[in-house]
């Protein structure tokens, strides 16, 4: 990671009675980057951004954007949130439903009292940049859920905000409409390249939009990385867990040691280890991706139980009397459920993680 910080928080607690919503978060958000807030429902992701926003109040911590200090408790510094340079999205995209298209974008620079002729060609730019500028004189009940957020989005745009803090912004759309705002919303930000802090609870919508990801539980950071890292190299069983769809494939390991070397026995799949990392651990668990596994006539026998074509490629679910696997082939297979197949494991595509911490040894 590179760039200058951004935003910079530093030992950040919220608590809401006896609850930590944020316990002792620190992170840095780099200029330009796309960062999403990933994690279950209660994981303390929206208290994170509302905090930077300035529309919560922790209890310890320090927040700083652009080297100015917005947020300490410990000095008493409190910067209203107009004064954050940050521009805000939330669920519901909160239009003035008498006011059209235009008059909802011009709204800012009206009551800034720019000339009327300019603030007409800044909104109608920001309008063209959404797509939205042959709707410019609707209202937003006359406007599908993609384009109402299309126009938050250009209301945000307007202002020119260094940062764009985003809270579930397309949890209201129809799948579709989800699929196509992601891919505005990354376009946008690619063109304006202004930082953005965005949360879901969807780890697909995190994998494709984001420059880096960072996973929280109960209010405390897992792992901060790309998407492609986080992918393929979870930092624990929750986060290979939670970034999985279909579901990872977990299978315990017992670690066999023979004239000085190691190696794991993962009912059936041999996987070479390294002596000095795998240490003097007797069981481990294996993970892979179920497009890590494929068909190997020296491999590991399952009975397919059940094949779910989804067009591009092909999901199998296997069983044995030791485990059960997920399987994804781009070519579909020709075997039939009730039928056996023999499989292994892609190399060098597998992670091994202590029983105990669950924490990924490599």
């Amino acid at each position: 990671m590179s760039g200058k910080v951004k935003i910079r928080i530093e030992n950040l607690s919220k608590i809401w009675g006896t609850t930590k919503a944020i316990d002792n978060l620190t992170m840095d958000i780099h200029e330009g980057d796309f960062l999403t807030l990933l994690g279950p429902s209660g994981c303390g992701k929206t208290t994170t951004l509302r905090s930077i926003a300035g529309l919560e109040n922790p209890t310890e911590g320090k927040i700083t954007i652009n080297d100015k200090v917005v947020f300490s408790k410990k000095d008493e510094i409190y910067i209203d949130p107009v004064k954050r340079d940050i521009g805000l999205i939330f669920q519901s995209y909160a239009l003035w439903p008498h006011m059209t298209v235009m008059k909802n974008v011009a709204f800012g620079p009206t009551i800034k009292k720019l000339p009327k002729d300019e603030v007409e060609k800044l909104t109608m730019d920001i309008l063209e940049k959404v797509h939205l500028e042959k709707h410019a004189h609707r209202y937003p009940n006359e406007l599908s859920g993609g384009q109402q957020q299309r126009v938050a989005i250009a209301r945000m745009l307007i202002a020119k905000p260094g940062i764009f803090l985003m809270d579930e912004p397309l949890s209201n759309l129809d799948a579709k409409l989800r699929l196509e705002m992601r891919s505005e919303v990354k376009r946008l930000h690619q063109e304006a390249g202004t930082t953005t802090v965005y949360v879901t609870h969807d780890q697909e919508e995190a994998m494709t939009m984001s420059s880096h990801i960072c996973i929280m539980k109960d209010g405390v950071i897992l792992q901060k990385d790309t998407p492609e890292m986080l992918y393929r190299k979870p930092a624990d069983l929750f986060v290979a867990d939670f970034i999985s769809n279909p579901k990872m494939n977990f299978i315990d390991g017992e670690v066999i040691r023979e004239n000085g070397k190691a190696h794991v026995n993962a009912k059936g799949f041999i996987l070479p280890v390294e002596s000095d990392l795998i240490g003097d651990r007797k069981h481990v668990k294996v993970a892979f991706r179920p497009e890590d596994a494929e068909l190997d006539q020296n491999g590991v026998a399952f009975r397919i139980e059940t094949q779910l074509p989804t067009g591009p490629a092909q999901i199998n679910n296997l069983i044995n009397e030791h485990c059960t696997v997920t399987m994804i082939t781009k070519n579909y297979i020709r075997s039939k459920p009730g039928e056996t197949i023999k499989i292994g494991i892609k190399p060098d595509c597998h992670n091994i993680f202590d029983i105990g911490t669950g924490k990924r040894i490599f």
